[in-house]
């Protein structure tokens, strides 16, 4: 019938669809991080926003695979089809998450700080900052901590990531609104200063 989903139903479509496209973006930022470097016509800020960009990302892709999957293959360099197998071992998920910690980690020493820094201005919002990539590195590490996979020394790790947002947000980005209905005012949130990482 037009129209209809007639795919496989048992669950497969939907935990191929994620899977795919969180390594398609891992491919992507690879790509980025192996070429943005020897680039001899962007600035050091741009450069930096590009690589902030791609390793934020990827770290974020290595979360959620952790997230959703657990164990799973980690692949840091760029894809070549001739001398690089498809086929990967699975990692545990301690290290995926470790690889999304540090990659964010990575991130936080090369994004702006704010809409108002480095390579970004107002139209860049919904690019990922440090606070965003802290944010997120507290989040995994709180993953690293709980029952998945119980090292208890992330504790502190997420509390770290955590201060470093607190500790930014003296600088006056991030920062809380002033009228808490606002972060839900569809006409304005995508430009308020709470949101650390949304999709504009």
């Amino acid at each position: 019938v037009a129209g209809v989903y007639q795919g496989v139903q048992n669950g497969t479509w939907y935990i191929e669809r994620p899977w795919r496209g969180f390594y398609q973006v891992i491919n992507r930022a690879n790509n980025v991080i192996d070429r943005v470097t020897p680039l001899d016509f962007l600035t050091e800020e741009e450069k930096n926003a590009a690589l902030g960009q791609a390793f934020f990302l990827r770290g974020y892709c290595y979360y959620e695979i952790g997230r959703w999957f657990g164990d799973a293959p980690i692949r840091t360099k760029s894809f070549d089809p001739a001398t690089d197998s498809p086929d990967i071992a699975r990692s545990p998920v301690a290290d995926v998450f470790n690889q999304a910690a540090s990659d964010l980690g990575t991130a936080a020493t090369l994004l702006p700080v704010d809409y108002q820094s480095g390579d970004y201005d107002d139209g860049d919002r919904g690019r990922p900052t440090v606070p965003a990539a802290y944010g997120l590195q507290a989040k995994v590490f709180m993953h690293l901590a709980g029952a998945e996979v119980g090292e208890a020394g992330a504790y502190q790790k997420a509390l770290t990531a955590a201060q470093a947002v607190t500790d930014l947000a003296a600088t006056g980005f991030p920062a809380l609104e002033a009228n808490y209905m606002d972060v839900f005012n569809q006409a304005s949130q995508d430009l308020g200063s709470e949101l650390l990482f949304s999709i504009q």
